[in-house]
């Protein structure tokens, strides 16, 4: 019986599958390769070779004078003397390709953090003021060199009392000895900052003898030293 009229009870795909390994039979191939085959039909590995055997075995193909030698990689036609009919029946099978979906990598939006902003002109005008009168120095607040250490330490968190305090501190120790010179913005507002700002500022002779005298005064009025006493 001819392959074609044996292919006409089976299903649909397994029809399409044989016709199109006799249809290259027909054309004059010599062999067809596994993986276009297995590509065109969707299908897996083992149904592949499931079916492979399943036609050869169903449709008679050795007692029509056609031999199939199964190959690692191909399927090969060695007999050709009986020819196969027009294929008219054969229903061609398009395989949809669909075109690969590359995901490209979504970049994370850029978070635009806030910039801290002061009223730089004036709070550093001031800062570096009340330097210049507590040293009697004409440092520039337009400068650049001095500004920077200003708005360093503005964007920590200091508050302008803070670095007022800070000048006031290190006036006292600094202020008329060797270190005089170092009253500047570079070393007064430099990473050192905050441990001038817990220091406790020096106490001069004339001060020293000032609070030494109120002490004493407050110590006698506790005693009343100074109260009238009865007759």
């Amino acid at each position: 019986m001819n392959p074609l009229l044996r292919l006409f009870n089976q299903p649909q795909d397994f029809r399409e599958f044989w016709i199109d390994i006799l249809g290259q039979y027909a054309k004059g191939r010599d062999e067809v390769y596994y993986q276009p085959l297995k590509a065109r039909h969707n299908l897996s590995r083992p149904t592949f070779y499931r079916w492979l055997k399943k036609g050869i075995d169903t449709l008679g193909l050795s007692e029509n004078g056609i031999v199939l030698i199964l190959k690692e990689d191909k399927i090969v036609f060695e007999n050709k003397a009986i020819e196969i009919p027009q294929l008219t029946q054969r229903v061609q099978v398009v395989k949809k390709i669909e075109p690969e979906i590359v995901h490209e990598a979504i970049p994370e939006p850029q978070i635009k953090r806030p910039k801290v902003v002061f009223d730089n002109n004036e709070t550093i005008e001031e800062i570096i003021a009340y330097l210049n009168h507590k040293v009697n120095k004409k440092y520039n607040p337009k400068s650049k060199h001095v500004s920077k250490y200003v708005l360093a330490r503005l964007k920590d968190g200091y508050s302008v009392d803070d670095f007022k305090r800070v000048i006031d501190v290190k006036c006292s120790k600094w202020k008329n000895t060797s270190m005089h010179d170092y009253l500047r913005p570079e070393t007064l507002f430099s990473g050192k900052f905050e441990t001038y700002l817990n220091e406790t500022p020096q106490i001069n002779g004339i001060q020293e003898r000032f609070i030494k005298t109120q002490q004493a005064v407050d110590q006698a009025k506790d005693y009343d030293f100074f109260g009238n006493t009865e007759s």
